[in-house]
C-alpha cells in the first residue's frame, strides 16, 4: 500500500468537496503507517499533512476540539509547521478561548515571521 496514492487519493476528495472520502483516504494513510517503517522522508510528510488535512477538515466543518487534536499531531511531527499551529489558533479562537488563540498566533509567527494570516487574527483579536 502506497502512502502517497491514498495521500493525492485524499487530497483530490478534499478539493471537490467530499470531505467524506478525503477523512477515509487520509485514515487509512495512518493506519498503514501505524503497521509499517516509514521508509522516507517524503512518506513522513504525507503522514504529517493527513493529520493536518484531517484538521483542516474539521476546522471546516466546526469539529473545533477534533481539529485541534489533529492539527496537535501534525505539529508535534513538524514543529515549525506554521500553518497548523496557525489553525489551532483559530480553534481556540472559535470556542471563544481567545488567551490560547492568542498564544497560538504569536508561536505561528514565530515560526514564520511573514504568516500574514497570523499577524491579521492576532490583530483582530487584540480588538476585542
Amino acid at each position: 500500500l502506497n502512502p502517497e496514492a491514498f495521500y493525492h487519493r485524499g487530497y483530490l476528495y478534499q478539493m471537490m468537496g467530499d470531505f467524506k472520502n478525503a477523512l477515509n483516504s487520509y485514515e487509512l494513510i495512518i493506519k498503514i503507517s501505524e503497521h509499517t517503517t516509514v521508509k522516507s522522508t517524503y512518506e513522513y510528510a504525507h503522514i504529517q499533512q493527513a493529520y493536518y488535512n484531517i484538521g483542516y477538515i474539521n476546522l471546516l466543518e466546526g469539529n473545533y476540539k477534533q481539529a485541534i487534536k489533529m492539527f496537535d499531531i501534525a505539529v508535534n511531527l513538524n514543529p515549525a509547521d506554521a500553518n497548523a499551529i496557525y489553525n489551532i489558533g483559530l480553534c481556540y479562537e472559535a470556542i471563544g478561548d481567545n488567551k490560547l488563540a492568542e498564544e497560538y498566533y504569536q508561536t505561528a509567527l514565530q515560526a514564520n515571521p511573514q504568516h500574514d494570516e497570523a499577524a491579521r487574527s492576532l490583530g483582530t483579536l487584540y480588538k476585542k
